[in-house]
């Protein structure tokens, strides 16, 4: 039943959740994991998606060979492909969560120094967060080698403190998590570097101002895509025609990214885009040529397929693939495709729905 429905309506991301959720109950753990990643490969920006398969893999990672390697190593692949996603904070949130559950501070720092920088739903609080850990954390643990040696030089210049007093080394106990080990043996000695309290003031002070910058950076990426994301009112996938003003929306929206020029946000973008309008020809042409002229014809090619998915009865998809097919000197039986469509075309003209280029078949 999953299966079939869908293999029609692979953008319906709350049936791949029951799917998996009921294969994990009847204990089908493989297959529960399989349609997990089937579901992530049909919608890889549905955030609600990652966050149930994250939560799947952090059930199976104690008793799995590598479990938090191969967890976080989930982690960082949902990121790759959907951290991008303007209301991917959930996703960014989970990840800082669960490695500071692990006590990884180092790691949270680094996640942050990416997420400040990338325009996002909730980019206001994510600030506010990492300036609390900030003022929680010793810099040392939060931050490069390079940048905490790059303050020490600054603050050296700045405080009365002695500069053979402004870092004290000291030795800590640090889990290294390996299944198998025994509880004693988790535990390694560790070198590390502790500010002194009269400096620690300056070091978080120059922490948190190089961040600023990026945030002000940020708010004004976010800005400008702000008046775009207030008009989109449907950005689930669902049968019914959207409004006009919604398809001109997502064209400008589209057009707004491409002038920008940044291939990772244009991509995905257009992911979310074809969540909501994937029974839309146009956008899915619009996306094939322009990773045809970005990535290639053979990702242009499966642009063209997965879009033959979605809306299989549309005469102007099927004639842009041959014509696509045909640039490329692909000519068996693309011609004959072309002909036979063009002549449907013509004979259903009266059969186009709104939807621009949709048919109904017989």
């Amino acid at each position: 039943m999953y299966d079939r429905f869908l293999n029609k309506y692979p953008y319906c991301y709350g049936f791949w959740k029951k799917y998996a959720d009921m294969e994990r109950r009847h204990q089908h753990f493989s297959d529960a994991l399989n349609v997990w990643e089937r579901g992530i490969s049909a919608i890889p920006l549905s955030i609600d998606l990652w966050l149930g398969f994250l939560s799947f893999m952090r059930e199976l990672a104690p008793q799995s060979d590598r479990g938090i390697e191969k967890l976080r190593e989930l982690y960082e692949r949902a990121l790759s492909i959907a951290g991008y996603e303007f209301h991917s904070d959930r996703l960014w949130q989970d990840y800082i969560a669960w490695e500071e559950a692990q006590g990884e501070w180092h790691r949270v720092g680094e996640i942050y120094d990416r997420l400040l920088r990338i325009p996002t739903a909730l980019y206001k609080s994510h600030m506010e967060r990492y300036e609390a850990i900030v003022n929680m954390c010793n810099p040392y643990d939060l931050i490069s080698e390079e940048e905490f040696n790059d303050i020490f030089d600054i603050v050296k210049r700045k405080c009365n403190v002695g500069v053979d007093q402004i870092i004290i080394n000291e030795t800590i106990s640090k889990s290294v998590g390996c299944a198998g080990v025994s509880e004693e043996s988790n535990f390694i000695p560790v070198l590390r570097k502790k500010v002194h309290p009269e400096v620690m003031p300056l070091f978080q002070a120059e922490i948190i101002s190089r961040r600023y910058r990026w945030h002000k950076d940020t708010e004004a990426m976010v800005a400008a895509r702000l008046p775009f994301e207030e008009q989109i009112k449907r950005p689930y996938f669902h049968v019914k025609p959207l409004e006009t003003e919604q398809l001109k929306n997502w064209r400008m929206y589209l057009d707004f990214e491409i002038v920008e020029g940044d291939e990772a946000r244009i991509a995905v973008l257009f992911e979310r885009c074809l969540i909501a309008c994937a029974l839309y020809d146009q956008f899915w042409t619009k996306f094939a040529r322009w990773t045809r002229k970005h990535r290639g014809s053979e990702e242009a090619r499966a642009v063209y397929r997965r879009a033959r998915q979605h809306i299989p009865g549309n005469v102007r998809l099927a004639l842009a693939y041959s014509a696509f097919e045909e640039s490329l000197g692909i000519t068996c039986g693309a011609g004959i495709k072309c002909d036979v469509l063009a002549s449907r075309y013509e004979l259903e003209q009266s059969r186009i729905c709104p939807r621009n280029g949709s048919v109904k078949v017989i």
